[in-house]
């Protein structure tokens, strides 16, 4: 018989074997970690950001146009939260002989108040914690709502018409015992 035969008699698969299994499980956790990876990504999608932005090149532009409109109408009020019932209440005021408003704004005196306001309370990281809830008029400049569920922490309240020509942002740290007064100083 031939030695070298001898020795491939004692040798074992390569199944059978330590090394191929070392070097075949490092690429093999690699592919394991990139799917896993790829699958947190997937499931953990990043919510939309909330406030009208624009890109031209590489700079990017905040949109105000609308808390300007809110800021020449001069609006402004108060915000309270029943966190026992979850009730809104919210008075809207407009000081309509601001500086700076358009010709026909000055001509009608009187600011009319929509029927219905939109109230967005955002979560700066979780969208499903956001609450877009419609407050109704009850009297002149006075409106109401309901919370959808409670609220804790800072969030992002934003107020606008039901046609959303005007908006305005207001930072509240939830909850809050005291009424918010807000005015419209453009961010």
């Amino acid at each position: 018989m031939h030695p070298l035969n001898e020795n491939m008699e004692d040798l074992e698969p390569w199944y059978k074997q330590f090394w191929p299994w070392v070097l075949v499980a490092l690429p093999l956790s690699s592919v394991i970690a990139g799917l896993s990876t790829l699958y947190i990504a997937v499931v953990n999608q990043d919510s939309l950001v909330v406030e009208k932005w624009s890109k031209d090149g590489k700079a990017i532009y905040s949109d105000n146009s609308r808390f300007k409109v809110a800021e020449k109408l001069g609006l402004s009020g108060q915000l309270k939260i029943d966190y026992v019932t979850g009730e809104i209440f919210l008075q809207l005021l407009s000081h309509s002989n601001k500086k700076g408003l358009e010709e026909d704004i000055r001509k009608n005196a009187a600011y009319t108040y929509p029927d219905k306001l939109l109230l967005d309370i955002i979560h700066p990281t979780m969208a499903s914690k956001d609450q877009n809830i419609s407050l109704s008029k009850a009297a002149d400049n006075n409106y109401r709502g309901q919370l959808v569920h409670q609220i804790e922490a800072n969030r992002s309240v934003f107020l606008s018409d039901s046609n959303q020509s005007w908006q305005i942002k207001i930072n509240i740290d939830f909850p809050s015992t005291d009424t918010v007064k807000f005015t419209t100083d453009a961010p």
